[in-house]
């Protein structure tokens, strides 16, 4: 796990930014996205998914959420499953104005996507490892409330 590299294959850029963030988020989220013309003002949205419940975790968690983030190994960098994206998690580090993160898919098709304030990071799909380690520690926080 190389957290120092500024070509991150996942991050690129905006591994700097999710390393000097000093706020952490976790969503639980609507399975498909609303088109941003059909949103409401009253809901908070993630990607265009609307945000079902907020979490924010322990000091703890926040750094191992970070660590994770930056591991590669629990992404596929190649995307090779097929299945429709369905989100259920968001996790957004951020730093002022500024914010970095991921929105994961159900675990039956374990699947993600960055997203950032900043536009050269793209939207860019990436399959996540059967195994991923994201869904226990999200299962776990988002079943304590």
């Amino acid at each position: 796990m190389n957290l120092s590299s500024p070509t991150h294959p996942v991050w690129g850029k905006q591994e700097a930014l999710l390393k000097e963030a000093d706020k952490v988020e976790v969503f639980l989220l609507e399975e498909t996205p609303t088109h941003p013309k059909e949103q409401q003002k009253s809901e908070a949205y993630f990607a265009d998914f609307r945000i079902l419940e907020r979490y924010t975790p322990a000091d703890s968690l926040f750094d191992t959420l970070r660590l994770l983030l930056s591991d590669t190994t629990q992404f596929e960098l190649e995307q090779k499953k097929s299945c429709p994206m369905q989100a259920q998690y968001g996790i957004c580090f951020s730093k002022k104005k500024k914010f970095v993160g991921l929105v994961i898919s159900k675990a039956d098709c374990p699947k993600s996507f960055v997203v950032s304030s900043e536009k050269d990071l793209l939207k860019k799909p990436l399959d996540l490892v059967l195994e991923s380690r994201f869904y226990p520690i999200l299962d776990s926080l988002t079943q304590k409330k």
